[in-house]
């Protein structure tokens, strides 16, 4: 952390960018945490990520296309199933003519910076419950499988409010989204992880007897 101190200190003088320096900071604190504390892998680090305006970056670059794909995969099963739509890209022509907008941050940073700080949570309950440490490479693998929950969890998530005629600001807007969240996504990834673990450990201790 030391190390990745100076790196981000450096990038933040050469490029002048804020992420820079919030994540310089944020791992000088993690560096005394581990100096006076002991070795606190990379989870930390990760959760850094999760809050760092990195992430509001990267969302931003890529919420837009992927949201008007999902938008056209919302159409077509629901056209599959019968339930006549036409997507306009960023909305949906239901039948009779209505359009029903989707709002921005269907695929946005509320969502994937709860579900990703979530996921750390889990992982870091169920390093502290087992006394183990997850490599990095692992970590690493288990952000993408709760990214790709995430995918899933957002396209769920417009094709409830599409079918419930859910518009921005409601209370059932936010429950759908939060609904979603849970179920395709935190639920999902806490059975994956459980599972993956229980296993590890059945494995090495057959090896050790």
């Amino acid at each position: 952390y030391a190390l990745l101190f100076v790196l981000f200190l450096a990038l933040s003088f050469i490029f002048s960018l804020q992420v820079f320096l919030f994540l310089s900071w944020g791992c000088l604190i993690l560096f005394i945490v581990e100096f006076y504390y002991g070795a606190i892998g990379f989870l930390p680090f990760i959760f850094l990520m999760s809050i760092s305006p990195a992430l509001y970056y990267v969302v931003n670059i890529f919420s837009f296309p992927i949201r008007l794909q999902l938008s056209e995969l919302t159409c077509y099963l629901f056209n599959l199933v019968g339930l006549t739509m036409v997507n306009k890209g960023s909305y949906f022509v239901l039948a009779g003519g209505q359009e029903f907008h989707i709002d921005q941050a269907c695929v946005g940073l509320k969502m994937f910076g709860t579900g990703y700080i979530s996921a750390l949570i889990i992982l870091a309950f169920k390093q502290q419950k087992l006394g183990l440490q997850i490599p990095f490479v692992k970590l690493v693998f288990w952000m993408l499988v709760i990214t790709v929950l995430l995918l899933l969890t957002n396209l769920f998530r417009i094709m409830g409010l599409v079918f419930f005629r859910s518009m921005p600001d409601t209370l059932s807007h936010n429950l759908i989204g939060l609904f979603a969240l849970l179920v395709y996504a935190i639920l999902p990834y806490y059975f994956l992880v459980n599972q993956y673990l229980n296993i590890n450990i059945i494995q090495n201790q057959n090896q050790f007897l």
